[in-house]
């Protein structure tokens, strides 16, 4: 480590100094000391964005001349041309690095672009209508439809910690343990319990996600739930109650115990279900005031009588006008599911 003194000394002079100038101000076991010590008589400072980024030592010439003025002219140009080197190497290390990320992150928008279903769910008494915008960073979104046996759909939402290749990596996991266990045939809080496990035992502890699943049976109507730690989706009824799906237990990954519950709750034709990730209700204004679940479910219950495929749309224009400032956006991920009408 070099001696404080020297460092300022070589910073103020940004120019060819002779140790003997600054001999005085060396201390024992610092790098001035060890400089003079191993014959150094001449030091270069490279002095980079106002800091001292380095040093170009020399010791006396072999044939034993001082070195001259041209010889300080020359080692002057010298330095400048190895700041203006590492400046490149620097930029370009960033360029290679931004590259990188570039890369990962379509591979990560492959990922995740590869695992939404194909099509909306075709049945005789329910419409969907989906949407998911990845963000910038590409983050851990994602909603499922599993055909199960027996007239039942498992409808999955779920957001994943972390951005890019890890959490895209991460829900497909994710996915797959739900749609193996959902065809087993396990229960909802058997199915939670499962993919918890699962998460909690074979990802590093800072991976984690909120999902919410549930089995809806279009036979009765009915739809059997969990919540892990999830934004409570909404039911807005046809008479414009609204009720919130909090059933369930701890976020997926953080505790591999954790127990999870379940529950059911009817849908009556008119009646909208409503699956949102964060990515809508934490949107910010200009003053950085989020969207917020409030004015989610206001705008919700004030066009539950309109197409599905409306709704969507319009809850997702809503949100977007309501932000207007640079802010970093999250996943948006909706999807809506209206019970029809006879």
């Amino acid at each position: 480590v070099i001696e404080p003194a020297i460092s300022s000394y070589l910073h103020a002079r940004r120019a060819p100094t002779f140790t003997e100038e600054f001999g005085s101000r060396a201390e024992a076991g610092h790098l001035g000391a060890e400089m003079i010590e191993h014959g150094i008589v001449l030091v270069v400072p490279l002095v980079r964005q106002d800091k001292l980024a380095g040093l170009l030592m020399l010791s006396s010439k072999v044939a034993g001349f001082r070195y001259s003025s041209e010889d300080i002219t020359f080692l002057t140009i010298l330095a400048n041309q190895i700041l203006v080197a590492m400046e490149n190497a620097e930029l370009y290390a960033e360029a290679l690095e931004a590259q990188r990320m570039e890369e990962e992150l379509t591979v990560a928008k492959q990922i995740q672009t590869g695992l939404l279903p194909k099509t909306l769910p075709a049945l005789k008494a329910f419409d969907f209508a989906a949407y998911i915008e990845p963000s910038r960073q590409v983050g851990g979104d994602f909603y499922d439809f599993i055909p199960i046996s027996d007239g039942k759909l498992g409808i999955v939402i779920a957001d994943a910690s972390g951005k890019g290749v890890p959490a895209a990596l991460l829900i497909a996991r994710m996915q797959a343990v739900f749609q193996s266990e959902a065809r087993l045939g396990k229960g909802v809080h058997e199915i939670m319990t499962s993919v918890n496990r699962f998460i909690n035992e074979s990802t590093s502890s800072d991976r984690f996600a909120t999902c919410f699943y549930g089995e809806l049976d279009e036979r009765t109507c009915m739809l059997h739930y969990c919540n892990a730690g999830h934004n409570y989706p909404l039911i807005v009824q046809k008479g414009g109650k609204v009720m919130s799906l909090d059933k369930g237990g701890l976020l997926l990954g953080a505790f591999g115990d954790s127990v999870y519950e379940s529950a059911k709750v009817e849908l009556c034709p008119g009646d909208t279900l409503i699956l949102y990730t964060d990515g809508l209700t934490e949107m910010m204004d200009s003053d950085e005031r989020e969207y917020g679940e409030v004015r989610l479910t206001e705008h919700a219950t004030s066009i539950r009588h309109l197409p599905v495929d409306i709704i969507c749309g319009k809850l997702i224009d809503a949100v977007k006008e309501y932000a207007s400032g640079p802010n970093e956006i999250d996943d948006m991920t909706l999807v809506v599911m209206k019970a029809k009408e006879a």
